[in-house]
């Protein structure tokens, strides 16, 4: 009796042994159907967007008024809003004229509307003096930022890589759906050195 019993537990552990494989490919199999988004995104190198580009300029944003442009991404499209920013050019590298003024046409995010998921990278532009707190972990609590310092800038400059429209505007030499690519924000101000502990 105790050999039948030794057969059944050798072919019991067998069967499990083999169980936990088979469960573990059926969880790939399902887990591997479930549907996943994800949106490529084209990153571009300063030599791409320098040839790409009609104008290649420090500019300081003015102003910013909605436009009647429509944006096209498949189902979100409501969720985003035509934006016409006038900038004031403070040094051409690229494509210079006598112009101290430009008006880049871009898309902004519509405040209160649902941003949708792998949705685009969109430029935004604050008016105006700004001020930010820049932050590090605190040695005695983990997950915990201090404020190092807060910095204010006054004139907010960005570095802007566009291509011309036929009406004299422009638009970001990257498109409109991953427009920030287009710019490149330059701080006037550089928080001091932080010592390591």
């Amino acid at each position: 009796m105790e050999g039948f019993f030794s057969y059944l537990d050798s072919r019991y552990r067998s069967s499990m042994n083999m169980k936990y494989p088979m469960a573990l490919a059926i969880m790939g199999l399902i887990l591997g159907q479930a549907s996943l988004h994800a949106r490529a995104v084209r990153i571009w190198s300063y030599d791409e967007l320098l040839k790409a580009s009609d104008v290649v300029a420090i500019v300081e944003p003015i102003k910013s008024e909605n436009n009647r442009s429509q944006f096209e991404w498949a189902d979100s499209a409501e969720c985003f809003q035509g934006l016409s920013t006038t900038f004031k050019v403070h040094s051409y590298f690229k494509g210079a004229n006598s112009t101290t003024e430009i008006v880049v046409k871009h898309f902004g995010h519509i405040a209160g509307k649902m941003f949708p998921a792998n949705g685009p990278e969109l430029a935004y532009f604050a008016i105006g003096p700004q001020s930010f707190d820049v932050s590090a972990p605190q040695k005695d609590k983990p997950g915990a930022n201090e404020v190092i310092e807060r910095v204010s800038t006054n004139n907010p400059c960005w570095l802007a890589f566009l291509k011309r429209n036929d009406d004299g505007t422009f638009v970001p030499v990257t498109g409109q759906i991953d427009s920030l690519m287009s710019f490149r924000w330059l701080a006037d101000h550089m928080p001091g050195s932080i010592e390591a502990p």
